[in-house]
């Protein structure tokens, strides 16, 4: 309500209102004058202006994995949380996550609404204030620095696109077993004669080995003679 009490014949007089829209939709705001005298055209008495109002959300994206560095077989777990921070409640979300197939396997998966499958999780619908949780496990295939790259997207229009992404880095190192075995083949042997040790080195993986060496260090009461690779 605004009342202005007298106004003089060709004088104006303005009111702005600023509001907050706090819903998505159509509007129409109608306003209308009145006066205590007779009126010329009484058609100019009302107006009214419309507008439409457009869903907007803010969509954040987490990702964390529990660990920095591993052996290669070990398993990892990362764990995905989906957030909308409003104003509006968002719809088809959906989280796009491509695990490196060189460096992954992918053991299990488990969220708190639909499931992952392939690459994506299809959230759907994400009230305003809500979050969802997708973890995923996985088990490391090959050395090297890991980097895993998710994100997210919705059909409302997010107000802070940056938050719509996630990294996480870790290392995974190389594992081996290796075994060594020595056989000779005798086990009684006069003073004077040949006796001859094989030494028999294995890796069983499951990573290739560098590095390696072997110290073979001979009783004082042998003489070395030769030796064959």
């Amino acid at each position: 309500y605004w009342y202005i009490g007298n106004l003089n014949a060709n004088e104006t007089v303005n009111l702005t209102l600023v509001c907050k829209v706090l819903i998505d939709g159509t509007f129409r705001n109608y306003v209308n004058v009145t006066s205590y005298e007779n009126e010329t055209a009484p058609g100019d008495n009302w107006a009214e202006v419309w507008l439409t109002a457009y869903k907007l959300v803010d969509i954040v994206i987490t990702k964390e994995v529990n660990v920095t560095k591993v052996n290669v077989t070990d398993k990892v777990k990362f764990t995905i949380n989906v957030t909308n921070k409003g104003p509006s409640n968002a719809t088809g979300v959906f989280v796009g996550e491509n695990l490196d197939t060189h460096y992954l396997r992918l053991v299990s998966s488990n969220a708190t609404v639909s499931e992952f499958v392939g690459n994506t999780w299809v959230i759907g619908n994400l009230a305003s204030g809500a979050t969802e949780t997708l973890t995923i496990i996985c088990e490391v295939i090959s050395v090297g620095n890991v980097t895993n790259f998710v994100f997210v997207n919705q059909t409302e229009t997010d107000k802070n696109e940056s938050s719509n992404n996630a990294t996480v880095n870790f290392t995974s190192v190389a594992l081996v077993n290796m075994t060594i075995i020595k056989k000779a083949n005798v086990t009684q042997v006069n003073v004077g004669e040949m006796v001859k040790f094989t030494i028999n080195v294995t890796n069983y993986g499951p990573s290739n080995a560098t590095g390696i060496e072997i110290i073979d260090v001979l009783d004082d009461r042998f003489e070395f003679i030769s030796t064959n690779v």
